[in-house]
């Protein structure tokens, strides 16, 4: 009887969504040696690192490492910097829903913005993270300038907010007895609805006539949160909301965000499910289809105009499968009329990587989040998407073109 060699270099051919049976490869990677000869690699494994002080216990919801060498991590809502050495500093608490966290670094390392889903926070030069209050005071416009103010003794007020807000602070700046414009000292915090600002002429003088209209912090909140991810591009920190807008901050300036810059993704009437930056567009996936956007220098307003001839009608079933890395996006794409499976963007056109034996397990009716990210090691660039509920991770080997279990 001849002896049959059976490699160990097994590829996942499952019949069925099921682990228990059929050809699988489980906690190792293959290597091309010699034209077809493969070898079966052990996975990589962990080391443990002690960091000081302890970080708190509970549910991980993001991890980020910033130019400047810091490693930022969200756990059960409390932020924490760990420097080079290990040692960590709480650096503030989020609000809202214990879930994903997405990050964006703008301004050569000036200001590191996150969100949460609901709410966005700001850290400056590594600092600790603060609210980006949607209740504050954007800006003040002046309407009519007045006359005969005197510079140093006109002074601003504004209405004070209800409940337990900030009255927010200004000062006026005058030229030639003419108000130009009000400088805000504290933006405040509280308000519901649009404040007036009065000015007046202050010391005594004898100015009159200026008139002004306040406006509000434009960062999103409201029906049906922010959704996955966060990006920068050409100045501009950006984010959208699940209903289908689209918000830039000011340039290089995260903490504040000007109430006219939004426009809308609006090629179909799907929902936004997550963004990403890709070269120099923002790529924004929905429900079923996907769309870019660049920076056309529009102002006022949103500096973004869609790309229409990259639309494409592949979208995403999970913004948290959706990773962006060296020239390439993975994510786990969706049509209308096709079930879930791995697509890659190399430039803008989506390419199909998971097989049909993946798509089995994508498309059972356990999966209901998925969980992404992409590491390289040994030559290796892995995309890794973990099914929580159905307690199964499967991985994509770029370099091989394979799956393993």
């Amino acid at each position: 009887m001849p002896i049959v060699r059976l490699p160990f270099t097994q590829p996942i051919e499952s019949r069925t969504n099921s682990t228990a049976k059929d050809s699988r490869s489980v906690n190792c990677y293959f290597e091309t040696r010699g034209g077809d000869t493969k070898e079966n690699v052990k996975r990589p494994g962990l080391v443990v690192q002690t960091v000081t002080a302890a970080l708190s216990a509970g549910a991980a919801q993001g991890m980020y490492k910033c130019n400047s060498g810091y490693l930022w991590v969200v756990i059960n809502n409390a932020v924490s910097r760990i420097s080079t050495g290990l040692v960590s500093v709480a650096s503030g608490t989020l609000t809202g829903a214990v879930q994903n966290v997405y990050f964006a670094e703008s301004a050569n390392d000036s200001y590191l913005f996150l969100h949460n889903g609901s709410n966005g926070y700001v850290s400056t030069s590594n600092g600790s993270f603060t609210l980006i209050d949607n209740t504050s005071i954007y800006g003040v416009t002046i309407l009519t300038g007045g006359t005969l103010y005197i510079g140093g003794q006109a002074t601003a007020t504004f209405d004070a907010p209800g409940g337990s807000g900030v009255t927010a602070t200004g000062t006026p700046v005058v030229v030639g007895g003419v108000v130009t414009s009000v400088t805000i000292t504290n933006p405040g915090s509280g308000y519901a609805s649009v404040p007036a600002c009065t000015i007046a002429a202050g010391g005594g003088g004898g100015g009159a006539g200026a008139t002004t209209l306040v406006t509000l912090s434009g960062f999103p909140t409201g029906a049906g949160g922010l959704a996955a991810g966060a990006a920068y591009l050409d100045g501009y920190t950006i984010v959208a909301t699940k209903i289908g807008n689209i918000y830039n901050s000011n340039l290089d300036n995260p903490t504040l965000w000007n109430p006219l810059n939004v426009t809308k993704a609006q090629a179909d009437p799907d929902n936004i499910v997550g963004i990403v930056k890709h070269f120099n567009y923002l790529c924004v996936f929905g429900g079923w289809s996907t769309e870019f956007f660049y920076d056309a220098q529009v102002t006022p307003g949103s500096p973004l105009l869609r790309q229409d001839s990259y639309k494409n009608e592949i979208g995403c079933a999970d913004g948290n499968s959706i990773v962006q890395f060296e020239q390439a996006v993975a994510f786990v794409g969706i049509s209308k009329t096709h079930g879930k499976s791995v697509f890659v963007l190399d430039g803008v056109t989506p390419t199909k990587i998971s097989t049909r034996y993946i798509d089995k397990y994508l498309n059972q009716d356990l999966v209901t989040n998925i969980q992404a990210f992409v590491f390289k090691i040994e030559g290796h660039t892995f995309y890794v998407m973990s099914m929580p509920t159905s307690d199964l991770t499967f991985v994509y080997d770029f370099d091989e073109k394979q799956w393993y279990q």
